[in-house]
């Protein structure tokens, strides 16, 4: 039996308030995700201060409760349009993949082509960056998807991986760096004790606006550091320039290969405004995946977070889509995490 308490502290130590118990779905079925159309279009900075903080107020999930704001943050909304820099560190200690060491090839766009499969397998799980990379495993077997580890305790996912709009999706454990064909396919552990926070205008919506289509994972209140193990990636509200014109990858798990086991590929992005589209491969599961550049400093970085595979429903002419790492997001997930 759940012991939640009626009164949660945010991992910024903010008062939350109890809801009720968590209302989770008999089952986990891959959302159909389609690109973002009309209001979805639009930008979120043009909402009034209270609907962007109304849309933005926090729905939690812990051990097996909801909770969230006793109401919309509008100093938090205040703080969100100010225009600054928005970076934070990427670190490891383990080896790093000599195929992306900074050089002048990483930081050239490449374009991919929806049509052939141009994924690969990565079975350097345990190198970093690979082993960022997340499996999200459902204890009945399957999984919900992918996320990325962008700090200590701290990984980033998709909306629509751990709620549908109307409820919770069975609750997944996290492991980053998998690979099936591994003596050890899980070489950083399975961690299933967390919070997951995802904004309010994902759930407001009923799950269909593209525009609030993340979620952030924060693993420190159960004590759980998967990150000093795997690393983690940075978050970076990049320039247009650097969205565009530097060569970005995605690796994930996608369901139509074995898994857990990392593939994927790389490519350039193509600016729609608060969305990334992209011509590289993905598929159901990969959904939540990061998508990631690497700046001058040698580091790579996520830049956004994949939403969707046009060919996975029905139309290989059209690029993918994820959503970009905006102020909106970034500060969101900077409010809800020990970032």
């Amino acid at each position: 039996m759940s012991t939640a308490m009626t009164t949660l502290t945010s991992p910024k130590g903010k008062p939350l308030t109890l809801v009720g118990d968590a209302r989770v779905s008999p089952n986990s079925v891959y959302p159909r995700v389609e690109p973002p159309y009309g209001d979805e279009l639009g930008s979120v900075l043009e909402m009034s201060d209270y609907e962007l903080a109304e849309a933005l107020r926090p729905v939690i999930f812990n051990d097996g409760k909801e909770y969230t704001t006793d109401a919309p943050n509008t100093s938090f909304v205040e703080l969100l349009r100010a225009d600054r820099d928005r970076r934070t560190s990427s670190y490891t200690a383990l080896p790093r993949s000599e195929s992306e060491h900074i050089d002048a090839k990483s930081l050239h766009a490449l374009s991919g082509i929806i049509g052939t499969d141009n994924r690969v397998v990565r079975r350097d799980n345990t190198v970093y960056p690979m082993s960022t990379v997340t499996y999200l495993a459902l204890p009945g077997g399957g999984y919900a998807g992918s996320g990325t580890m962008v700090g200590p305790s701290t990984a980033v996912t998709a909306a629509h991986v751990v709620h549908n709009g109307t409820n919770w999706l069975p609750f997944a454990s996290f492991a980053p760096g998998t690979d099936r064909q591994d003596p050890t396919p899980m070489p950083f552990g399975s961690h299933g004790g967390y919070n997951v926070t995802v904004p309010g205008g994902w759930v407001n919506n009923a799950g269909g606006d593209a525009r609030f289509d993340y979620a952030v994972i924060e693993f420190s209140g159960y004590g759980d550091f998967p990150g000093r193990a795997s690393g983690w990636k940075g978050l970076w509200v990049a320039p247009d320039n650097v969205v565009t014109g530097n060569r970005m990858y995605l690796y994930g798990h996608p369901s139509d290969k074995a898994q857990p086991q990392i593939w994927g590929n790389e490519g350039n992005g193509l600016l729609n405004g608060q969305y990334i589209n992209f011509f590289m491969d993905a598929w159901y599961g990969d959904s939540g995946s990061g998508l990631y550049v690497y700046d001058t400093d040698g580091w790579p970085y996520v830049v956004g977070v994949l939403r969707g595979a046009a060919g996975a429903i029905g139309d290989n002419s059209k690029p993918n889509f994820g959503r970009r790492m905006t102020r909106d997001v970034f500060d969101f997930i900077v409010e809800y995490s020990a970032l």
